[in-house]
Parts: structure tokens; sequence; C-alpha cells
């Protein structure tokens, strides 16, 4: 479009139109940069990248209002008919004040609460002798734009050139801060999330270990106590392995104690059922009332 728009004015076509399509052009950029930067900060932009987004925000607007000083002071030596004041907007020499205004107040908010790095480059800026010159030949004109002759316009064009220079410098070392400490930030956060992360598969391996142990220290001394208890109900009667937690090692030794008379049960039957009435295992009696 701004390709669109220079052509028609360097073929004369667009020439009348061409001022107020360049000026929209310029809003609509600048809108549309102040509603990037407006989005880094309300994303949750915090600490340094929050001061640093807030500095490139108030260096966009200035630099944004002092693009448009010399285009508005033009437009109020030179009105074009048909202007917004003829449907109740402001004039050409008011929309020249209202801009002409808004670089100071955005000038005097950047040194108010601007970080140092960024005041120190602005004042660096606009100190220089062609910066200084511009301003003050902008100050006289606010007072009476008519004032400005055709060549004064052409010196102001070149001095704010040589300003814009330095402007764009700060606003090149705003950006750079801005997305130096967003990076930072960023960094900052992939960090805790791989920290969380680490975090995380270390509890998850612990819960596989306690899982490991429990099944270990649990689940197979119960497998084996069930195995054995199998055994019995079936009549064979091997030995009961004692293992595990103390209530498992309980039950165990029941079953154990109650395996061990089993067989010598098992082996009285077997003496008596042989005619063998002297052996000696029918004089060991079994404990308890089966004993007796």
């Amino acid at each position: 479009t701004i390709a669109q728009v220079r052509q028609d004015i360097d073929s004369g076509i667009g020439l009348v139109g061409g001022f107020d399509r360049a000026v929209a052009l310029i809003e609509q950029l600048a809108a549309a940069q102040d509603n990037e930067v407006g989005d880094a900060v309300s994303a949750g932009a915090a600490g340094a990248t929050g001061v640093d987004a807030q500095d490139l925000g108030r260096v966009s607007q200035l630099v944004q209002l002092a693009d448009l000083e010399l285009p508005r002071l033009a437009g109020s030596l030179f009105p074009v008919p048909g202007s917004p004041a003829e449907d109740g907007g402001l004039t050409a020499k008011q929309e020249w004040l209202r801009i002409w205004g808004g670089y100071y107040s955005a000038y005097r908010a950047v040194l108010d609460s601007g970080s140092k790095p960024i005041t120190a480059a602005l004042e660096k800026a606009t100190g220089t002798l062609a910066a200084r010159a511009f301003d003050s030949a902008a100050a006289r004109a606010a007072d009476n734009p008519d004032v400005v002759t055709t060549a004064e316009l052409v010196q102001l064009y070149r001095l704010g050139q040589a300003r814009s220079v330095g402007l764009r410098q700060v606003l090149d070392l705003a950006a750079a801060r801005a997305v130096s400490a967003a990076s930072a930030q960023r960094h900052s956060a992939m960090v805790s999330l791989w920290s969380i992360a680490a975090l995380l598969l270390a509890l998850l391996a612990a819960c596989a270990f306690m899982l490991w142990r429990v099944l270990r220290s649990v689940i197979g001394p119960l497998r084996s106590l069930s195995a054995s208890a199998r055994k019995v109900s079936h009549g064979v009667l091997d030995e009961v392995p004692i293992d595990g937690p103390e209530e498992v090692r309980t039950a165990a030794e029941g079953l154990a104690a109650a395996v061990a008379n089993l067989r010598n049960i098992e082996a009285q039957a077997g003496a008596i059922s042989a005619g063998d009435l002297d052996n000696d295992i029918l004089r060991g009696p079994l404990p308890g009332p089966l004993g007796r």
C-alpha cells in the first residue's frame, strides 16, 4: 500500500490525496505497533521484561509522533480542500498542535518513567545540533505555523531526518532490550519447566521403586504362602517359607507349625499301620488337644 501511494504521488495521480493517505498509513502502522507491544505486556511479561516492554511502548509512541511532526506541520501550511475540519474534525493547524504537544508529552514520559539506559540514549539523541534546531523551529511554528517558509520547511525536513536517525537508535535499543529480557524470561521459564519435569520423573522413579519393593517384600511372600496353603490342602506337606512383613511371617509360621504337626501325625499313622508300636515317633505327643 505504501508503494502504491508513493507511485501515485510521483506520477501526479494522487498528489492531492496522497498526503492524507500516507499519514493514515503511518497511523495504521503505529496502531499495529502499539497493539503488539500492548499484547506483549498483557501476555504476562514480568520483572525486567515488563519494564523493558513498557520502555519500548513509550519510545515507540515517541518515535511515531516524531515521524508525524513534519507531515502535520506541512499539512498546516498547505491545507488540502475537503479536510476533516469541514466535517467537524480538527483543522490542519489543530492537528499539527496535537502532534507537536503529544511528542513533548511522550518525550517527558520517557525521561520521567524510562529506565536509565533508555533515558540516557534519548537525551543523547535529542541533544544533537540537528535535533535541537528542529525542536526550536517546531516550537516557533507551534506559536505561529504561518511564519514557516517553504525554504525553512525544506531545512526542517533535513533536520528532522537527522533527528529521526537518533530517535530510531533509541527505538532499536529499547526493542533489543525488550527482546533480550523476554528471551531471558523464556529461558528461565524453560529451566523451571525442565526442573519440574525432572522432579516429576524422579517422583515417578521413586514410585516405581516403591512398587517394586512392595511386590518383592509383600506380594511375593503372600504368593509363596498361598502356594504352600494350596499344597497343604492337597496333602503335600512341603516346607513353608517364612518371609515378608510381620503379619505374613506370623501366618507363615502358623502354617509351618500345622504342616509340622501333620507330618508328625503322618509319621505316627505310618508307624501304627506298620505295626511298629515301639517306634520312638509314637512317644512324642502332639501339642495341644490334638496331642492329648
